[in-house]
C-alpha cells in the first residue's frame, strides 16, 4: 500500500466488518490508505463495521442494491 500511495495511487480498503477497532484490522491499520466504515440506510454507522482513529471516511454499506449473478440484469440486496 505505501508503495502505490508514494507512486501517486489513492488506495481505499473498507475499515472492516468485526465492529471492532479499525486499527487492530490490516489493511485498514495502514496510515496512508483512506480507510472507509460503513453506514445504514439510515445514515449511522453500521454496528458490525469496524471504526475508530483509522477510519477516515464513511460511506453506505447496508442495504446495497448490486448487479448479481443469473441474467445481464439480475440485481440483489444481500447485506
Amino acid at each position: 500500500v505505501q508503495a502505490a500511495v508514494a507512486a501517486g495511487v489513492v488506495v481505499v480498503v473498507a475499515a472492516g466488518n468485526d465492529g471492532g477497532d479499525a486499527c487492530a484490522t490490516t489493511p485498514a491499520a495502514e496510515p496512508t490508505a483512506l480507510v472507509v466504515g460503513a453506514t445504514t440506510d439510515r445514515d449511522v454507522a453500521a454496528m458490525y463495521s469496524n471504526s475508530g482513529d483509522c477510519v477516515d471516511i464513511f460511506a453506505p454499506g447496508s442495504a446495497i442494491r448490486s448487479a448479481w449473478i443469473g441474467a445481464d440484469d439480475a440485481s440483489a440486496v444481500i447485506s
